[in-house]
């Protein structure tokens, strides 16, 4: 990787910390919604293949916001993005209409996209209201759309998790998970943590 490209370690503490909350939330509104998805894959984005705690997904995710042209998101961002969706579960289930994906893969794949959508993502436009992301669904897929409906008419309702308690990658506030998935998430994020260190020297 060119090393001007190198995420510096402010970059890699905020892709970290944004994959935590994100992480916690999308894990908050399963508990919530009784939701007991088959996904192997969890504590969402943690685990597996193109996990986000894994550098071919941080070395692209964390740089995203140095440069706001097109083609260094593409050239640079996209790749990560990409290789992500192809090795987790969750997004083989939902990004297509998978004839293996069941009623849970599809409404797991829904939280997740309304919980991206809740959050300050550039590639996304920034922060969405509930209200505003009525507008997103619409634009939708048909075959989507019924997922993300089923799931939205349920999240609204729910009290929203406060994240921003999380401003750290070790001794994080539990923020509503029941206690096995809270300590599994801290476990896989202790072990990113120290993985960083030994293999590309970042101490954060």
């Amino acid at each position: 990787m060119n090393a001007d490209l190198k995420p510096s370690i402010q970059e890699v503490r905020n892709w970290m910390l944004s994959t935590l909350k994100h992480s916690c939330q999308v894990e908050y509104y399963l508990t919530k919604l009784n939701l007991d998805s088959k996904d192997p894959q969890r504590p969402h984005d943690t685990v597996g293949e193109g996990n986000k705690y894994s550098w071919p997904v941080i070395k692209g995710m964390a740089i995203q916001y140095r440069n706001n042209t097109p083609i260094f998101f593409e050239r640079h961002v996209l790749p990560s993005i990409e290789f992500h969706r192809k090795g987790q579960y969750h997004h083989q289930m939902w990004n297509q209409q998978n004839s293996n994906a069941i009623s849970e893969d599809m409404r797991l794949g829904a939280v997740d996209s309304l919980c991206s959508l809740l959050e300050d993502r550039k590639y996304q436009g920034g922060t969405h209201t509930f209200q505003q992301i009525i507008n997103v669904i619409k634009k939708e897929s048909p075959y989507k759309a019924k997922w993300f409906w089923m799931v939205y008419s349920s999240m609204k309702r729910i009290p929203s998790p406060n994240t921003k308690q999380i401003q750290t990658l070790k001794n994080f506030p539990n923020i509503g998970l029941p206690t096995l998935m809270y300590n599994r998430i801290k476990e896989h994020t202790q072990k990113a943590v120290q993985t960083l260190r030994k293999e590309q020297g970042y101490n954060l």
